[in-house]
């Protein structure tokens, strides 16, 4: 499984922001936003992603990116993996 987590949460998330373990030696440059808002499905909630974006970025300084499910593959297959374990709303 995609997951390590094998506990269920007590409640649904809107967004679930992964930073992968390589950040810290510098072999990844991504941070992962997994969420189900879109920009097509709810304007006002990707505003705020963007939002959580472009605050990634900033704390990173340029050293990790922050990546949507519309940007990569990856976050895409994480927020259909989270939402079949009950960690997405």
């Amino acid at each position: 499984p995609m997951s390590a987590v094998t506990e269920r949460p007590a409640g649904a998330y809107d967004v679930v922001v992964v930073l992968p373990r390589d950040l810290d030696d510098g072999t990844s440059d991504t941070v992962w936003i997994v969420t189900e808002v879109l920009p097509w499905t709810s304007p006002e909630g990707w505003g705020l992603v963007e939002l959580l974006s472009d605050l990634i970025d900033g704390v990173f300084a340029g050293s990790a990116t922050a990546v949507d499910p519309t940007e990569d593959l990856w976050p895409a297959l994480l927020t259909t993996t989270y939402r079949a374990e009950g960690w997405l709303r």
